[in-house]
């Protein structure tokens, strides 16, 4: 019978590649604001 996982999967976002969660998170504890470019209608 299962038990449970044998490992932990990473974020999506991490396992893409497409975030650094540590860079992230001293951004946000900075409480600075956030400036974010959208790409669209291009």
């Amino acid at each position: 019978m299962a038990r449970g996982a044998l490992y932990r999967v990473p974020f999506r976002r991490r396992r893409m590649g497409l975030t650094n969660y540590k860079l992230r998170r001293g951004l946000l504890l900075s409480r600075k604001p956030l400036l974010v470019l959208r790409k669209t209608n291009m």
